[in-house]
C-alpha cells in the first residue's frame, strides 16, 4: 500500500478497530494459518472491508503478517482486494499471499504455514525460489494421490511418499485424527516419543511422532504470541473514527515488535556473556588457607566398644562441644572416651556414656 492509498483511506468513517489472529513465518518463519486474517477495524463504508467468519468483529480491514517463530514481525500487507500488490497471482489468492510475504526473507529460509494457503504447485514454486516450505494440506489437494485410509491406521502410524524429483515429501500421521503435511526440508524420520492421553486405557501412552510434524508444531505459533503481546500493551481508545484506530494499531504494532526484539537481544547477550571472575580467591599468598571441614571420627567396632576395659571419660578443652555419637541423641558434649575417641553426653538425666559402652 503506497502513501496515496493510505491517505485515501484516512477519511472520516464509522470504523472500529479489532485485532485477532495473524500469520507466521521464520530462518524458520511462520506464515498465515486459516484464521490468520487480522481484522483491524470494523467498517460499513470502506471499499476494502472484508468479512471473516468466526471473528468477534467479523467485518473490517484485513492484513497478512509474516513473523519469526518468536513472534517478531518481519513484514505485512493490508488486503485491498484486486488492488493488493501481490507479485504472483497465477496460483490463486492463498499462494499469492505466501509469495508476497516471503519476498522479505533471505534464500534458504524455512517457512511454515497452514493448509488454507497450501497447494502442491506452491511447493514447486518455493523450490525455484530456494525457500524451504512446510505446511499441512487438505486431502482434496493431493492431485489424485490417496494415502492409506484412517480405518487401516492405528495411533502413531505414518505413511510417507516422496516426489520423483526428490524435492517434496508428503506424510500422513495418525494421532486421535489423521493429519497430512508436506515439506521441502523435513521427512518422517527421525521419530520422537510424545505422551498422549488414551481414552480407552484411561492413562497416558507413548506415541511416535514424525520429525516433520514435530518441527511444524515447534515453529508455528509466532503470530499467536505477538497477538498476545499486543493485547497486553494495547492503547485503548473508544472512538468511531477508524483512521485514528488504524494509526494507533500501527503504533502498538511497532512498540510491541520493538519490545520483542529488545527481549530477544537482551536474552542473547545474557546467554553469550562471560561470567565475571570471583571477587575473592583463597590462596596461600593470602595467608588464610581455605577452611577444611574434618570428617567425624569413625565409630569403633562392637568388640572394642563393649569390652568394658579402659573406657574412661575425659573433659576436653574445646571452644565448642561436639555432637554426641550415641545413636538417637543430638546433644553436644565436651566429654570424650579415651579409648573409643568418641564424644558422649554425660549428665544426671542422660547417661549416653554408660549406655554406649553397654548396649548393642
Amino acid at each position: 500500500m503506497n502513501a496515496d492509498q493510505i491517505l485515501d483511506l484516512l477519511e472520516d468513517s464509522d470504523l472500529e478497530f479489532e485485532d485477532n489472529d495473524d500469520y507466521d513465518a521464520d530462518p524458520s518463519f511462520t506464515l498465515p494459518n486459516q484464521h490468520g486474517n487480522n481484522i483491524l477495524c470494523e467498517s460499513s463504508d470502506s471499499e476494502i472491508r472484508q468479512f471473516v467468519k468466526g471473528k468477534p468483529r467479523p467485518v473490517g480491514l484485513k492484513h497478512f503478517v509474516i513473523t519469526t517463530s518468536d513472534g517478531l514481525i518481519i513484514d505485512y500487507e493490508i488486503y485491498q482486494r484486486l488492488t493488493t500488490p501481490f507479485s504472483d497471482k497465477s496460483l490463486g489468492l492463498g499462494p499469492a499471499v505466501i509469495l508476497r510475504l516471503i519476498i522479505t526473507i533471505p534464500d534458504g529460509s524455512s517457512v511454515f504455514f497452514d493448509h488454507y494457503f497450501m497447494i502442491i504447485p506452491l511447493m514447486k514454486k518455493l523450490v525455484q525460489l530456494k525457500i524451504h516450505g512446510t505446511s499441512t494440506i487438505q486431502m482434496n489437494r493431493l492431485q489424485k494421490f490417496q494415502f492409506k485410509a484412517d480405518s487401516k491406521m492405528k495411533r502413531g502410524d505414518l505413511e510417507e511418499v516422496i516426489s520423483d524429483d526428490k524435492n517434496i515429501s508428503m506424510l500422513k500421521w495418525k494421532d486421535n485424527k489423521s493429519v497430512v503435511t508436506t515439506s521441502l526440508c523435513y521427512g518422517g524420520l527421525p521419530t520422537t516419543t510424545v505422551s498422549r492421553w488414551d481414552k480407552t486405557q484411561k492413562k497416558y501412552i507413548d506415541v511416535q511422532i514424525p520429525n516433520m510434524i514435530s518441527k511444524y508444531n515447534e515453529k508455528m505459533g509466532g503470530v499467536d504470541h505477538f497477538d498476545q503481546m499486543m493485547e497486553y500493551y494495547r492503547t485503548w481508545l473508544k472512538t468511531r473514527k477508524w483512521p485514528l484506530k488504524f494509526i494507533l494499531h500501527l503504533l502498538d504494532l511497532s512498540v510491541t515488535n520493538n519490545l520483542l526484539q529488545f527481549r530477544l537481544e537482551i536474552g542473547e547477550c545474557l546467554t553469550m556473556a562471560t561470567p565475571p571472575p570471583p571477587t575473592y580467591q583463597d590462596t596461600e599468598e593470602d595467608g588464610e588457607p581455605p577452611i577444611k571441614i574434618k570428617p567425624p571420627a569413625p565409630i569403633p567396632g562392637d568388640d572394642v566398644r563393649l569390652d568394658a576395659y579402659h573406657h574412661e571419660p575425659r573433659a576436653m578443652d574445646l571452644k565448642a562441644p561436639l555432637s554426641c555419637r550415641y545413636k538417637g541423641y543430638t546433644s553436644r558434649s565436651k566429654v570424650m572416651c579415651t579409648k573409643c575417641k568418641t564424644f558422649l553426653w554425660m549428665s544426671k538425666g542422660k547417661m549416653c556414656f554408660e549406655n554406649y559402652h553397654q548396649l548393642k
